[in-house]
């Protein structure tokens, strides 16, 4: 069982960081490097292999011939004096892996690519994507970095309870996401109908001008 239980926790993270990236694909277009890049790395047969392969071959080597999960008490999981090489280091791939997706998002949303520079976007658009920036931190990020935490603390501590609450309101938060995302677009629709209209009845009405 404590094979068993490291290789899900392996999966687990390895999932995360695939659908982290595949979050961050959507930010760019079909032609730009990062999309390209992302997109085979997504692809099925990819994420499948590392996801689910590599934990199963590890676990089961550890198992057969190592003491990694031999342990004197009755806990199903890895060696306690084996704790930073069999947490902290997958975690600390899940933390770099967060930098690395924060990055590329801030990238895409505070600047516009050309040729030849990078167009600084509006205050206003700023604000918004810094909205959204936070919001998929606080749905993909956080709840790792929590756990993360709480591995240096040997008895229960502030971190476990807001790993717990982070992890529980995700659905919460990736629903406050939607709401903000349908609102903008309803915004943006109205506004892009009224400019429409406006432009329709100045140019009725100029037409009347020169026909009189």
């Amino acid at each position: 069982m404590a094979a068993t239980s490291y290789m899900l926790f392996l999966s687990c993270i390895m999932l995360t960081i695939f659908q982290s990236l595949k979050t961050v694909e959507l930010f760019y277009s079909r032609r730009e490097i990062p999309k390209v890049i992302l997109k085979n790395f997504n692809r099925l047969w990819v994420v499948i292999t590392i996801s689910f392969g590599f934990p199963i071959v590890l676990s089961l080597f550890l198992y057969f011939f190592s003491y990694f999960f031999q342990r004197q008490d009755d806990y199903c999981w890895v060696r306690h004096d084996i704790i930073e090489y069999a947490i902290v280091i997958p975690l600390s791939f899940l933390l770099a892996n967060a930098v690395l997706c924060t990055a590329l998002v801030a990238r895409k949303l505070f600047y516009r690519g050309t040729s030849s520079s990078r167009i600084m976007l509006t205050r206003a658009h700023i604000r918004q994507r810094v909205y959204t920036l936070i919001l998929m931190q606080l749905t993909l990020g956080m709840p790792w970095i929590l756990q993360y935490l709480t591995l240096f603390s040997p008895t229960v501590s502030a971190y476990h309870y807001l790993f717990t609450f982070a992890n529980g309101s995700q659905g919460v938060m990736l629903f406050i996401l939607w709401i903000f995302r349908r609102y903008r677009q309803n915004v943006t629709a109205r506004r892009h109908k009224n400019d429409t209209t406006n432009t329709k009845t100045n140019g009725t009405g100029e037409t009347n001008f020169e026909s009189e």
